[in-house]
């Protein structure tokens, strides 16, 4: 989810995972329990008592530094519901990249001043950007570009990504593919 984010060593998502966990054991902000006949298999994950007593400290401070990317994860995510096409339109709707990062934001601050977001840097232009590139890259939307560079780049959701309308309403249905994913963030 953060790869756009983030400077990773490149040895992999599960060795960097398993490096971080040893890090946050060792510094006594986590406990993990691991199967006792397989080691490297990981039962569950839970705050260290050390942790607890100090009021939780150290993983309130990673969660502050994590959570507005988060946020603006989750807010891509649910502004790419705004490119659900009118009825009967579905191959036709093709929107201009940047006014759609725009309503994104706009999205975003609304949903900040509504309470919905928690923190204002979650509508950070540039993060919003990232995560639709990581979007671009995992197929949920598609986006044409023109080799003319007058020609702004355009895009529209993937047909498999694209929410249903409820019929006669109009109103976007709260189900599907699309809605699972900004669910899971």
């Amino acid at each position: 989810l953060f790869r756009g984010e983030f400077i990773f060593p490149t040895e992999g998502l599960a060795v960097n995972l398993e490096k971080t966990l040893q890090s946050l054991e060792t510094d006594n902000v986590i406990k993990v329990a691991r199967d006792a006949s397989t080691p490297s298999k990981i039962l569950f994950v839970e705050l260290s008592d050390a942790e607890r007593e100090c009021g939780r400290e150290n993983y309130d401070f990673y969660c502050f530094l994590i959570w507005p990317f988060i946020e603006a994860s989750w807010l891509g995510a649910v502004s790419l519901m705004m490119l659900t096409p009118p009825a009967g339109q579905s191959e036709k709707v093709w929107l201009n990249v940047k006014s759609v990062q725009d309503q994104a934001q706009l999205l975003g601050k609304t949903l900040y001043h509504q309470g919905d977001l928690s923190y204002f840097e979650a509508v950070n232009k540039e993060t919003l950007k990232n995560a639709y590139q990581r979007f671009e890259e995992e197929g949920i939307i598609i986006v044409a570009k023109s080799r003319d560079a007058r020609v702004q780049p355009t895009l529209k959701l993937a047909a498999e990504w694209t929410p249903k309308r409820r019929d006669g309403a109009g109103t976007v249905v709260a189900e599907g593919k699309l809605w699972d994913f900004a669910e899971r963030i």
